[in-house]
């Protein structure tokens, strides 16, 4: 189960990383007839150090936005509930980028009436994000945050489950 599940995740990271998709059996490449290619590649040290090498210096970023709202008196802690909620927001964004996303939804009609639910869902392992920017839009009252986490840290999350 343990195995399966480590397949799945790199899928999924290594989906979100780059055009070539690096599976424990096999290597999937979008092809510009709409189609894919499959061609068979196994997992091993070497794909995993060479592409420590290749994402060395790379990054995974997202933004994250939400509003300030006056809930309290305090101006400066509803600042503060805005910046913790921005960072949740990016780093969502950032989870939605490298795994995917279970949705739900559920219509209901009665006496003419619709209602709509829709409910996503998403788990995923990050690690060392950091912040890269964040600011106080005073004109529109919304807080805004950029982070940012290296791409090798994607590896480290397969290492630890191809040795499980």
């Amino acid at each position: 189960m343990i195995k399966i599940l480590g397949g799945m995740v790199l899928f999924i990271i290594l989906a979100a990383c780059s055009s070539k998709t690096i599976v424990r059996e096999r290597t999937v490449e979008d092809n510009t007839k709409g189609g894919q290619d499959i061609t068979t590649l196994k997992i091993d040290d070497e794909v995993i150090s060479n592409l420590k090498t290749t994402w060395k210096k790379e990054y995974i970023t997202a933004f994250g936005q939400v509003p300030v709202v006056d809930k309290y008196p305090d101006e400066s802690r509803n600042k503060m509930l805005a910046r913790k909620g921005a960072i949740l927001d990016a780093e969502r964004n950032l989870a939605e980028k490298i795994s995917t996303i279970k949705i739900t939804a559920t219509t209901t009609m009665a006496d003419f009436s619709t209602s709509d639910f829709v409910q996503s869902r998403i788990e995923t392992v990050l690690k060392d994000v950091e912040i890269l920017t964040e600011r106080y839009d005073e004109k529109n009252n919304f807080y805004e945050v950029q982070v940012q986490m290296p791409k090798v840290k994607l590896i480290n999350i397969l290492e630890e489950y191809n040795n499980m």
